[in-house]
C-alpha cells in the first residue's frame, strides 16, 4: 500500500525519482571502536552513501560504503525501514546498519567478530557513488 500511494504520488508530481527520494553523501567525523576490554576513538577512515527511492514504481535502495571523500566503493542492497522520522538501512549478513536522522545526522554500526564500530557523521545531498562494484549483503 505504501508503496503504491508513493508511486502515485510520483506519477502525479512528474518529478524523477533523484528528486523525490534519499540520495545523501555522509561524511564521517567520529569513530569509536568497542571490544570486551572497552572502547577507544579511532580517526575516521571510511565515508557513506545511502540512497531510497521509487524507481518505475519499485523502491530501490542503495549503501555504499567508501574510503574518504566517497571514492572507491562498494555497493550493497540494503532493508530500509522507517522509524518514525528516522530512515534505516541495514545489511543484516554484514551486521551493519546506517540510522539517518532527518536533520543529516547519521549512525552507522558496523560489527566484526566481537569488535563493534560506531561511526557518525553528517549527510547532505549528492550523487552515487561511479563504478561501485555490488556486494551480496
Amino acid at each position: 500500500m505504501r508503496l503504491a500511494l508513493a508511486s502515485a504520488m510520483l506519477l502525479m508530481s512528474g518529478r524523477p525519482a533523484v528528486e523525490t527520494g534519499v540520495w545523501k553523501s555522509c561524511s564521517i567525523s567520529t569513530v569509536s571502536i568497542c571490544t570486551p576490554a572497552g572502547c577507544a576513538w579511532r580517526k575516521p577512515a571510511i565515508s557513506i552513501f545511502v540512497a531510497d527511492h521509487v524507481e518505475g514504481g519499485v523502491e530501490r535502495a542503495a549503501y555504499y560504503r567508501c574510503e574518504l571523500r566517497v571514492v572507491r566503493c562498494d555497493r550493497y542492497i540494503p532493508l530500509v525501514h522507517r522509524t518514525g522520522d528516522f530512515v534505516v538501512f541495514s545489511l543484516p549478513s554484514q551486521s551493519v546498519f546506517a540510522k539517518l536522522a532527518p536533520d543529516g545526522r547519521i549512525t552507522d554500526v558496523a560489527a566484526v567478530k566481537d569488535t563493534v564500530f560506531v561511526s557518525r557523521g553528517r549527510c547532505t545531498p549528492g550523487a552515487p557513488p561511479r563504478n561501485a562494484p555490488e556486494k551480496s549483503g
